[in-house]
């Protein structure tokens, strides 16, 4: 339930990004990362795989010639057929989040929340609605319910340890270190 109003949420911040959306073909490389309240959610519709026993993701790795998951590589979503999202109306948070990401600093122990610049929808805002987006973000994570908070901003620098990070034009909105996130 709480999860569900956190993501609805984030589709009012983001209304009327799927026309943008729509044969795009730019994102939807990721891993699928998928927090742990969302893990019976998505366990019953795909496989879903554990790396290191701390993240879970969907199951949409190529494998290598010794049947191991490739991890170098960063997939292409296994929902994303046809330039559409097949699972659109039921995505994850970290999907529904683009076309912010959260990034993981460890020297630091901070994280980043930045804006994805190559993402349609945000080429196609003036400077003053990027502002208002900008500010609706800020306000979004500063709200965001701590279980919630805590359960993504865990996963993030789980993450960071484990995968590649794809490279990305991107603006910074706001910023947080582990000591407010409460992680410690």
């Amino acid at each position: 339930m709480l999860l569900e109003r956190t993501n609805k949420q984030l589709k009012k911040i983001y209304k009327g990004i799927e026309k943008y959306c729509k044969d795009c073909d730019l994102c939807c490389f990721t891993y699928g990362w998928i927090m742990p309240c969302e893990e019976s959610r998505y366990s019953k519709i795909t496989n879903l795989i554990s790396i290191n026993k701390k993240v879970t993701c969907f199951d949409s790795f190529e494998e290598n010639k010794f049947g191991g998951k490739c991890l170098e590589k960063i997939p292409r979503c296994k929902f994303y057929r046809s330039r559409k999202c097949k699972i659109h109306q039921i995505k994850p948070f970290d999907c529904l989040l683009y076309p912010v990401k959260v990034l993981y600093h460890p020297k630091k122990r901070r994280y980043s929340v930045v804006l994805s610049l190559d993402c349609p929808y945000i080429e196609s805002l003036n400077k003053e609605d990027r502002e208002y987006l900008k500010r609706q973000i800020v306000s979004f994570f500063s709200s965001m319910p701590e279980k919630i908070r805590k359960e993504y901003f865990s996963l993030v620098r789980d993450w960071e340890g484990i995968t590649y990070r794809k490279e990305f034009e991107s603006l910074e909105i706001c910023s947080f270190s582990e000591d407010e996130i409460k992680l410690a």
